[in-house]
């Protein structure tokens, strides 16, 4: 629900409508609302007499605006001033209401009200004749139901981990938002087998996160929920109601635990023990693991006996001198200049013809041309942001996972300054997290297996960051024994991913470590042995247009290297043209561009072409032959190479002319090319034509052959 109230009432709007608008005006005025201050108090109370003159009020939605009414007038009659409890208890209100909402709106039982609340409304104790499952809210004072066990519980490590918390709190949000629409897919039966995948997925990343920070009650519940996503996904558990529900259950008590790290974090709540009151849903897993189907009997639990610590005051990151500006504004802001950018290219290129010349427009038009790029480079700089608080965030990865694992390791990083856009150090968190945790798991030996090594006890795991070739170079590198490359041959033949007469190179091996479900672990633990590391690794480079590459030396260490682009919405091209297409090359990849020279091009084994570049021989790439827009045996005597350097070296491109250089802003080109590396995009160009925007990596791999490379050559 995403409509908005203006104050006015309900005049227009259906009554569920109305109420989710008011609700929602509540819970922003709370995200504001601290300890010790009446500010938002008024708003408060005004947005609940809204709510109380709006019709459709009735039964237990009723009870809960008497109950809210009861809290507020206290709050008025008294000092004037907000308690922490007065806080968590609107909180746990507000959610409450909106889940009852979304309840009836989705066609579920809708809630009942909480039986502390009845006797605040003045309804005692009775049963309640609403069917529901019990309310998602915050953990607070209320007791939460558990199967005869103490309630696990787990502390925030305040302040030391504040900005990793905030990074926690949003991004588990987002996890769970995702877990429970993938769920209703699944029930609704519009789920695909993705679907159950995508799930296990947010689970382990959940797991991983709460893991790093050691939020170990949080990480074990989501381990048993991971371990029963893996049976699913494995074929060896059926899908049914009883697993639905413990997905559902276990989400819920998730987010319950995360909106008080939220308000815990901001301020709002006192620090202090958070419950985790997952014993039924683990209960329900185990039962249903063991195709069980009967319910799990809850009894009252012992309450924690920890004092809370006094309220976290959140201190000033000289937030005077920035301004928070929502993400999806500012890509709405680069969209438009981008706009911008295409139509004064139209512009430009319609005054430039003989009858439509004017000296006076002609400067001004020069003139908009600068302010427009300076604009575009203004707002695609507003989106760069340093790899440094990415990198901060795996030096406490290294020292937890080592010393979980017996081990000894630190962490070196270096170009922590390195900007790159935004959204691409977002998504490469996972994959960090994911190649260290691999690194220290495999590639790292134990102290006494160094020592016998003659290495140091403490092993060195490097972070590096570099711009290159127009785009931005990180390397991951350890120090420990390397990959043996026979070991992952065998594992991915006793897992049937290679045939026995496979062929492959040392660099085809070793990318067998990406394929999905591959691990050389013997044993599933909470650090690997899923198969589901680095997989998702590559598919998130592969996703940002990046690249990456092994180098391994057996006994010595391995090391990563990724390229990325600076940025996903734009690149300064080179545009040539092919049999009458357009294709752009990124500028930064181009070295040079020359005549074909009479002589210069050598056949070898009639295969494969090499041409000499001032005495270096370069393998020659005919892109008519390699898109399939000429026939291989055509033959075409003029045309230029272009020289284009990539990270497996310097390769020759043959095209038919260049047509200069040119800043073009990147679209998507949607499903279609999902499935391939070789075409990152595509451009308007100021004639209103389309050119694709290839990757120079990915032609750099291509076959130096005279011949069209298949699909699987391709992507």
């Amino acid at each position: 629900m995403t409509h908005r109230h203006d104050g006015s009432g309900a005049t227009g709007a259906a009554p569920a409508e109305a109420m989710a608008a008011v609700l929602e005006r509540m819970s922003e005025e709370l995200a504001f609302v601290s300890p010790g201050s009446n500010e938002g108090l008024l708003p408060l109370n005004a947005l609940l007499m809204d709510l109380e003159r709006l019709p459709g009020l009735a039964g237990e939605r009723s009870a809960a605006v008497s109950v809210c009414r009861r809290w507020l007038d206290a709050v008025l009659d008294g000092e004037g001033l907000f308690s922490a409890p007065d806080i968590q208890n609107l909180q746990t209100w507000v959610h409450w209401f909106l889940d009852d909402l979304i309840a009836e709106e989705t066609g579920r039982p809708t809630m009942a009200l909480p039986v502390q609340w009845r006797d605040i409304a003045g309804l005692g104790a009775a049963t309640s004749s609403v069917t529901a499952r019990p309310p998602i809210a915050p953990p607070g004072p209320a007791t939460p139901a558990v199967v005869g066990a103490e309630v696990p519980s787990f502390r925030l490590r305040l302040p030391d981990d504040i900005e990793l918390l905030r990074e926690f709190h949003s991004e588990s949000l987002e996890l769970l938002r995702g877990i429970e629409q993938s769920v209703l897919a699944l029930e609704d039966g519009s789920a695909t087998p993705e679907t159950v995948h995508s799930i296990f997925r947010a689970f382990h990343t959940f797991k991983g996160s709460a893991g790093f920070l050691q939020l170990d009650a949080l990480r074990d519940f989501a381990h048993e929920l991971e371990s029963l996503l893996d049976e699913v996904r494995s074929g060896r558990l059926a899908l049914g109601p009883v697993v639905i529900e413990a997905i559902l259950g276990g989400a819920d008590i998730l987010a319950a635990s995360i909106a008080t790290v939220g308000a815990q974090v901001g301020g709002a709540q006192p620090v202090g023990p958070i419950p985790l009151p997952g014993a039924v849903v683990l209960a329900t897993v185990q039962r249903a693991l063991r195709g069980e189907t009967a319910p799990v009997v809850a009894v009252a639990p012992s309450p924690p006996r920890e004092t809370p610590a006094p309220i976290l005051t959140a201190a000033s990151d000289h937030a005077e001198a920035f301004v928070r500006v929502d993400a999806g504004k500012l890509d709405a802001l680069v969209n438009l200049v981008g706009e911008l950018v295409i139509t004064q290219s139209y512009v430009l290129g319609a005054q430039e013809t003989p009858s439509n010349q004017n000296l006076e427009l002609g400067y001004a038009l020069r003139k908009l041309t600068r302010i427009t790029r300076e604009l575009q480079h203004a707002t695609l700089s507003m989106r760069m942001v340093p790899i440094a608080s990415l990198f901060r965030r795996m030096g406490r990865l290294v020292r937890d996972l080592s010393a979980s694992l017996g081990k000894q390791a630190r962490l070196l990083t270096s170009g922590e300054d390195t900007e790159l856009d935004r959204h691409l150090v977002e998504q490469m968190a996972d994959p960090l997290v994911h190649m260290i945790r691999n690194a220290l798991d495999h590639g790292v030996e134990t102290p006494q297996q160094r020592q016998a090594a003659g290495k140091d006890p403490v092993a060195t795991i490097r972070l590096a960051a570099s711009h290159s070739h127009g785009g931005v170079r990180i390397e991951i590198s350890d120090d420990g024994r390397g990959i043996d490359t026979r070991a992952v041959r065998e594992r991915a033949l006793e897992k049937q991913l290679i045939h026995a007469e496979s062929d492959l190179s040392e660099q085809d091996t070793l990318a067998l470590i990406f394929l999905p479900g591959f691990t050389t672990a013997s044993a599933v633990t909470e650090v690997s042995g899923r198969g589901v590391g680095m997989d998702v690794v590559k598919g998130h480079i592969d996703a940002l247009r990046g690249h990456i590459d092994i180098t391994t030396d057996p006994g010595q260490g391995t090391r990563f290297a990724i390229r990325l682009p600076l940025t996903l919405s734009q690149i300064d091209g080179f545009l040539v043209g092919v049999a009458c297409e357009r294709f752009i090359l990124p500028s930064a990849s181009v070295r040079e561009c020359f005549q074909v020279g009479e002589g210069s091009i050598a056949s070898v084994h009639e295969r494969s072409e090499m041409v000499d570049v001032r005495g270096q021989q370069l393998p020659l790439l005919r892109l008519d032959h390699c898109l399939g827009l000429r026939d291989v045996g055509q033959s075409v005597n003029t045309g230029i190479i272009v020289v284009l350097e990539t990270s497996v070296g310097a390769r020759a491109l043959w095209v038919d002319e260049v047509l200069g250089k040119q800043e073009v802003i990147i679209k998507s080109l949607g499903p279609t090319f999902a499935s391939q590396n070789l075409v990152g995009g595509g451009a308007i160009l100021a004639d209103g034509r389309v050119a694709l925007i290839l990757e120079a990596e990915s032609l750099a791999r291509l076959p130096s052959a005279a011949r069209r490379p298949n699909r699987r050559e391709i992507a």
